[in-house]
Formats: structure tokens, sequence, C-alpha cells
């Protein structure tokens, strides 16, 4: 049997054909724009993915489809995340919590409890979350339900490599990898493959093996390609800037750095633009370029003071300045422009 791998451009007729189908099939046309939504988001086509969610929620309120409905909020608060919109992202979480708890559909409060999970990743607090990801994995395995499952324990794996448990994270990617690889079917399948080959690479350049990490990297860039999903081939060419970075390949890492902040700025993702802005800062000061690592340095720093501004819990905001990883920011940009 043939696996379909979609370019997610497919859907861009489809999209306009929903939009002007105003009467009649409520029911499919909620579902065809929740679906839209989700291929805008895999897309990292943010601003999209937000507004027709959005259409697809009124669609399903319309018809009093509260599980479409639901469906339409979670892709709506990966897309808010995506673009850095943390009180946006973190206020429908929250409703869509309490929706899900009125409607008792665990599905999607495994699903919301793990988009928590992420949004406390991007700020750098993996101590809770890897609390809301554990949560989410149980839950869905409890309901038997791989779709939350697997999500939830792949972002379990990327907390054990931020709390400095590289190996068990390693262990859990490559077990996921298998059971992947033996039942996933569909969108999970390549979505779930995308996202483990970019974390494997991440956990064995942490335990001192890149060129098996840059193997991963090839994968994951091939998958990525091959469905649009542009916020994935941005981070696996910042993937092959990192790990040619540690291996001293200085003008290699710097090209693969420069393709991955063209696509963090175009696709408008916060995170991995100040990520890559920094790794680029220190690509240019390793070849003595000292004009550009201080302007790469002066982005990043921007990138997460318009971060933190965005961060309406006083408490994770004071994590993520705290954060090792942001505190080196401001450091290499003092050091660079001494320099």
């Amino acid at each position: 049997m043939v696996q379909y791998t979609p370019n997610l451009s497919d859907f861009n007729g489809v999209e306009s054909a929903v939009y002007f189908n105003h009467t009649g099939f409520k029911d499919v046309i909620a579902q065809s724009q929740m679906w839209l939504a989700a291929a805008a988001n895999w897309r990292g086509e943010f601003q999209r993915a937000i507004t027709v969610a959005q259409r697809s929620e009124q669609t399903a309120a319309a018809i009093y489809d509260g599980t479409m409905e639901l469906w339409a909020l979670a892709f709506r608060c990966l897309a808010y995340i995506g673009l850095g919109e943390y009180g946006e992202a973190l206020a429908t979480i929250n409703d869509g919590l309490t929706k899900a708890k009125d409607r008792d559909n665990l599905f999607i409060r495994g699903r919301l409890i793990n988009t928590l999970g992420w949004l406390h990743q991007e700020l750098g607090d993996f101590g809770r979350a890897v609390e809301l990801d554990r949560e989410s994995a149980d839950l869905g395995q409890r309901i038997k339900n791989s779709n939350v499952e697997i999500s939830a324990l792949i972002n379990v794996g990327f907390d054990y490599l931020n709390l400095g448990e590289p190996q068990r994270a390693l262990s859990l990617f490559e077990e996921t990898l298998r059971r992947v690889e033996q039942f996933a079917f569909g969108a999970h399948r390549w979505r779930w493959m995308i996202h483990l080959h970019a974390y494997l690479a991440q956990a064995l350049l942490a335990i001192g093996e890149p060129e098996k990490a840059l193997v991963h990297v090839e994968e994951g860039l091939l998958q990525a390609r091959s469905t649009g999903s542009l916020k994935y081939i941005a981070k696996s060419h910042a993937l092959r800037g990192e790990i040619t970075l540690g291996m001293r390949q200085w003008s290699q890492a710097e090209t693969a750095l420069d393709e991955a902040l063209r696509l963090a700025r175009q696709i408008r993702y916060p995170t991995l633009t100040w990520q890559v802005a920094h790794l680029l800062a220190q690509a240019r000061a390793e070849q003595h370029k000292m004009d550009g690592a201080f302007t790469a340095a002066s982005l990043a720093v921007e990138m997460t003071e318009a971060a933190a501004a965005k961060i309406p819990d006083p408490v994770l905001k004071q994590t993520f300045l705290l954060w090792p990883r942001v505190q080196a920011v401001r450091e290499d940009l003092d050091r660079f422009g001494r320099a």
C-alpha cells in the first residue's frame, strides 16, 4: 500500500470553494474549515490558520456541533503559540479546557493539556511542561487514544532533553519512532516522523554523536519539504547549522543558519527566530565577522524582549527571562559589542 504524503498547497483551491459556499451543508463546511486551518498551521501560515479556525468554530457553533468547535479551537491555540501570541494562546486553551470538561471530551482535553505543555516549553519552563505532558500522555493511554498519547510522549522526550537527561530522551524518541513506523498512518504518521527526526537529532547531538544527528536532520528535512511544512524546514536548517557549528565548520554553519533565519522570519515564528539568530551570531563571531555577529545577537535580544512582553503570567515571564538560553543571548550581545 502506497502512503500518500500531501503537499499542503493542494488545499488552496479547496479553501476558496469552502469560503464561497455559505448555504447548506454546514457540517461539511465546519469540518472542511477545521482541516484547512490545520493545513495552514502545518504550512507555517499561522495567521491564516487562526482566521480559518475561527470560521470553523463559528460554523460549528451555529449547528451545535460542540466537538468540531473544539477541534478547530485546538488548532487555533497552536497557531497563536507559533506567532508568539501567548496571552491569546493561554486564554484560548483555558476556554477550550473548560468547554472540553463541560462536554466530557477527554480527547480534546488531552490535546489541550499537551498544547499547554508545548507553550511552557517555548518559554523555557520545562519543569512545568513535563508535568503537563506526562498528564496528557497518561490520559491518552487511559482512553486508548494514540493521537493524544504519542503527541504527548514526543513532548515528554523533549522535556527530558532540556532537563539534562539526553539519554533518557533518546530512548523515548527511539521507542516512539518504532511505534509510529509500525502503527501510524495518514497525517499522524508524517507529522510525528518529522517531529521525531528533529528531536532525535537534538538528542544525538547532546550525547556527542553529531554525524548520526545529521542523518536524522536530512531525513526530517526531506519529509518537511515534501509536505510544505515550513516550520520544520526552518528547524532542519537550524539543526544542521547548530551541528556544524559544534563541528567547527563555521562557514557551513553560517549558510544553514542564514536560511533557517530567513524562513523563521518569513513565517513569523519568534522562538525559532531568536534561537537561530543567536546561533548565527556565534557562527559569525568564530569567523571574526563581528559586525554581523553583533547584528544577529541584537535581533536575538530584540526578539526575546518582545516575547517576554507578551507573557501574561508574571511568574512564567520571570522563568523565561531566567532561562539560561535567554540569558546567554544578552551575554553574547555584550561580548560581541565589546569586540
